[in-house]
């Protein structure tokens, strides 16, 4: 998802906006804690943190200081989230933790 696209509803999507409007809570949820190792903020992160941070994995790293990752860095960063996700859906599914 590239900056300043738009989404299909007709609003665009800028750096600023909240990460929640593009991800699911557990998603950038598991993110942070995975990530910044530090209690949840009050509210979601904006979407450039969340396209970098989602990058990180996947191997960007911003050598090129331009704040923004290939598309292929966004992908397996995000293949390796969703691991993630589905095991926190299925710890609180089956141990019957609840949300943070």
């Amino acid at each position: 998802m590239p900056y300043n696209r738009k989404q299909t509803g007709g609003e665009v999507w800028h750096e600023k906006t909240s990460a929640d409007q593009v991800v699911s809570d557990d998603v950038w949820q598991v993110l942070w804690l995975k990530m910044e190792s530090k209690k949840l903020p009050d509210k979601p992160p904006p979407l450039i943190w969340l396209f970098q941070t989602i990058a990180k994995p996947g191997g960007w790293c911003d050598s090129k200081h331009t704040g923004r990752p290939g598309w292929l860095a966004v992908w397996k960063g995000w293949v390796k989230l969703q691991t993630g996700v589905e095991v926190w859906r299925m710890v609180r599914q089956f141990w019957g933790v609840e949300m943070l």
